[in-house]
């Protein structure tokens, strides 16, 4: 006989691909989980980075699960330009941390900012 769980409100099943194992914490508890392994577990007790090894059964109640969630409201970052020489510039965010790799001409550092926002 097969041992069943029930999944408790807002539990997905998830499957384990993949090689390897490693530990979760699942409801307060840190569980083992191995390779084709099923398991119950809420949306948030699985890191993101780790989505495309543990993947839900069913991905449709992902979805759903996560539009039910609140959005956290993401800041608006501004990017400035800087002149370097020669016409070229140097994108910066807001707090002055150098975007750009290479001085860009104008027009393309300014195609950059628009695209990053």
């Amino acid at each position: 006989m097969k041992r069943t769980r029930k999944a408790e409100p807002g539990e997905l099943e998830w499957l384990k691909t993949g090689g390897g194992s490693f530990t979760l914490k699942i409801g307060g508890k840190s569980k083992m989980i191995k390779p084709g392994q099923k398991f119950f577990a809420k949306v948030e007790e699985i890191p993101v980075g780790f989505r495309d090894v543990l993947v839900p059964v069913r991905p449709k109640e992902l979805k759903d699960a996560i539009e039910g969630t609140s959005s956290v409201d993401i800041a608006e970052v501004e990017y400035t330009l800087k002149h370097r020489s020669g016409g070229y510039y140097h994108v910066y965010d807001a707090d002055g941390k150098q975007v750009t790799e290479k001085a860009l001409k104008k027009v393309e550092a300014e195609e950059l900012i628009s695209s990053l926002t």
